[in-house]
């Protein structure tokens, strides 16, 4: 079995050990073969019965989405004294089973979501040099974008390289959806993007007090000027933060 150091948080932390060093303290093994993660109580510690403990510690979630995978627990007495020798049963863990961001069991135990613009597609309507073309957009993610206090999450259409546009683009289609996205962080200016001439990208910021839902289709436009020469079409990328 291959396995590495975990360093535990919470009350009690100190509470279990991996030896006998200072530095083996608040420490318990991941075993990676098995997926568990191992700890053993310190000599002289104890856990009394029917009491709640608190022990957290950190990991790297997979690069990869996956349901939660943490299901169970058990415990096994190390005594030297026989009497006192015993095995706890494996149990079911209990999991909150909350949805967050639109993330179904998003607070069970290594449930894990990689974000994806599921669906995205775009289509122009003129292809003639120097004049004006409107972009439609299609998407639906995975994850619910939304704005709070904190932050507000961006859509950001890049390598629309050739396109001229000025600095703030109006954004048209069903009012309930582009009302739903701002040229500016303050969503003060709904309906509309902001964009970059340098780096040929267009950000639209969803506004505060709304959200775009997970799986919900979306749908707008915005004009362009063509660019005078004439071109092969670029690689347009659907970018979401």
């Amino acid at each position: 079995q291959t396995w590495s150091n975990v360093t535990l948080a919470g009350a009690r932390a100190g509470s279990f050990c991996i030896g006998s060093a200072p530095e083996d303290v608040g420490q318990a093994h991941y075993v990676a073969d098995a997926g568990l993660v191992r700890l053993v109580l310190c000599p002289a510690a104890v856990l009394e019965a029917v009491t709640i403990y608190v022990i957290s510690f950190q990991l790297k979630n997979p690069h990869f989405t996956q349901p939660s995978s943490v299901n169970l627990i058990t415990a096994q007495s190390l005594s030297p004294v026989t009497v006192k020798s015993f095995d706890i049963p494996a149990a079911v863990i209990g999991v909150q089973g909350q949805t967050v961001w639109d993330v179904v069991n998003a607070t069970d135990p290594l449930r894990v979501l990689v974000p994806t613009f599921e669906f995205s597609f775009m289509s122009q309507s003129n292809f003639y040099g120097g004049e004006v073309n409107t972009l439609s957009l299609q998407l639906r993610t995975t994850v619910e974008l939304a704005c709070s206090a904190e932050y507000c999450h961006t859509v950001t259409v890049r390598g629309l390289y050739g396109a001229v546009m000025p600095g703030t683009v109006a954004l048209f289609g069903d009012s309930s959806v582009t009302s739903r996205f701002c040229g500016d962080e303050s969503g003060t200016a709904s309906s509309t993007g902001v964009w970059d001439q340098a780096t040929s990208e267009l950000t639209m910021y969803i506004c505060r007090g709304t959200s775009v839902r997970a799986y919900e289709n979306i749908y707008f436009a915005f004009n362009i000027t063509n660019p005078i020469v004439e071109q092969p079409p670029p690689l347009i990328i659907l970018a979401g933060v």
